[in-house]
């Protein structure tokens, strides 16, 4: 159901970095998200309308290089990359950081074969959306960083290497008062106000938006579900003003109050 005018032909990636999984079969999966949550995103016109989207398992940590720890083979090296759980790392925003960071490095390449290049001058021109849930928020601001850093790195394959990152959006961003999004880059939060698992408190955002949608279940306000308006009111929003962080902000809270009659506040 959008207008034809939402429509970009040329389509940009959306990158989906989940939270604390159910099941195995969530993790780098789109059975982790929401169906209609994604059919918004996927029809809002902002991302990539013909090719498909990237996702990233954010239920992971990673100690220091000196702190030996079990891998996903459940084999002990040093510096390894483990998949969260309840009860040890996975629990510390900042070892989530530290695998984000270091996947987003090993995962360039990956990301770099889904953008489209002009066939002319074969420079890179399809820009990334960043969207988080839950605990993938620490993850994705390591896995932002990476990115930032090899895009910098391989500037010549871009046309525009200084903005290829339209924006990040961290749902029910959990533990957000110990997380920073790096420098340099668009990134807003939101939260949902009956939400114990999360906040509006992360460091380095251009908007910390709150709320009080829920949907069916004890966790409700959590579920990627309860994001579906938000979501369609930001991407709206964030197209009517170009871009324009202050304008996203100003449109996004009088658009979800007058289209969805949310009341949205602002930190």
């Amino acid at each position: 159901n959008s207008p034809v005018n939402f429509i970009d032909k040329d389509g940009e990636l959306p990158i989906y970095i989940n939270g604390r999984v159910t099941a195995e079969g969530q993790r780098r999966d789109k059975s982790y998200w929401d169906y209609q949550l994604l059919r918004t995103i996927a029809s809002s016109g902002i991302p990539n309308p013909g090719g498909e989207p990237h996702f990233v398992d954010g239920d992971q940590f990673q100690y220091g290089s000196n702190v030996q720890s079990y891998n996903s083979n459940y084999e002990r090296v040093p510096n390894a990359i483990n998949k969260g759980h309840y009860g040890d790392g996975g629990n510390f925003p900042e070892l989530r950081s530290n695998a984000g960071y270091t996947y987003g490095k090993a995962d360039f390449q990956n990301v770099l074969a889904k953008l489209a290049r002009d066939p002319k001058t074969g420079k890179i021109t399809e820009k990334i959306q960043i969207y988080t849930h839950s605990r993938g928020a620490a993850f994705g601001a390591g896995y932002t960083e990476a990115l930032l850093e090899m895009i910098k790195a391989n500037a010549d394959q871009f046309a525009d290497p200084t903005n290829v990152i339209d924006f990040v959006y961290n749902m029910g961003p959990h533990q957000s008062n110990s997380i920073t999004s790096p420098s340099g880059i668009d990134a807003y939060s939101h939260d949902h106000t009956l939400d114990a698992l999360s906040g509006n408190d992360m460091g380095g955002l251009k908007g910390a938006f709150s709320s009080n949608e829920t949907s069916g279940g004890i966790f409700g306000p959590h579920s990627t579900s309860s994001f579906k308006k938000d979501v369609a009111g930001f991407l709206k929003s964030w197209q009517s003003a170009k871009g324009d962080p202050s304008k996203v902000v100003d449109d996004f809270v009088k658009r979800m109050k007058k289209e969805y009659g949310i009341n949205v506040a602002v930190q």
